[in-house]
């Protein structure tokens, strides 16, 4: 586990980056991090509540606010120069506009949920004015989105449900649903397997290539504020 002692303190999402760096996002310091190959680590403050990280096939880094603002900004993958901003945060609460977990197409668009909007948006990050270009809506509020190694594009809904959007025809399918899960960010394996977590409890499930649902890492007790006996 990666803690204090490299720098990470408030994690809240994670990204590979081409040279096997670590990359997170530190959302109440509003920093991102850098793990290095040979264990050194380094930190930048970026925005309040950068929370979304993602890197293109170029191996250029992105990263967008959730809950504290809804800007997006290209980073250094050194984390030595000024982040560029893509999309100004609007500095206005509750920020209904926020982006959460994204993911690039093989054509350097990058695709995200706008939970509280309740839809899925694409974004052409070297387009000035960047414009926010709606995808499809949602029957409810999606954390994370992922592209699958065909290319297909899914979505994490916070009812539990996970969806394969058609991004073309803007049509969803429900392709696994896990009874009672609020479920938040997500990957696919090389070999087609999505791990998608539970920002509930913590849980960690597997779904398989034909949609069966298997528990990896059994939920428990996170980020409690109190306790008494």
């Amino acid at each position: 586990s990666l803690g204090h002692e490299v720098g990470v303190d408030g994690p809240d999402d994670v990204a590979l980056g081409p040279d096997g760096s670590v990359y997170w996002t530190d959302i109440l310091a509003g920093e991102v991090g850098r793990l290095a190959p040979d264990g050194t680590w380094t930190k930048q403050y970026v925005a309040d509540g950068v929370n979304p990280i993602a890197f293109d096939e170029k191996g250029r880094l992105f990263v967008g606010q959730a809950f504290f603002g809804d800007g997006l900004y290209e980073v250094d993958p050194e984390l030595v120069n000024p982040a560029r901003t893509v999309i100004p945060d609007s500095t206005t609460p509750p920020y209904f506009a926020q982006l959460n977990g994204f993911d690039f197409d093989a054509d350097g668009i990058l695709y995200a949920p706008q939970p509280f909007l309740g839809r899925i948006v694409k974004i052409d990050p070297d387009s000035d004015p960047a414009d926010t270009v709606p995808v499809v809506d949602l029957p409810a509020p999606a954390w994370s989105v992922e592209f699958a190694p065909d290319g297909r594009l899914f979505a994490s809904l916070g009812d539990g449900r996970v969806l394969a959007i058609d991004t073309e025809e803007a049509t969803i399918d429900t392709v696994a649903t896990i009874r009672g899960g609020d479920l938040d960010n997500m990957v696919f394996d090389r070999k087609g397997r999505l791990f998608v977590s539970d920002s509930n409890n913590g849980a960690v499930y597997v779904i398989g290539t034909g949609g069966g649902v298997r528990t990896l890492v059994k939920g428990g007790l996170i980020l409690p504020g109190g306790i008494a006996v």
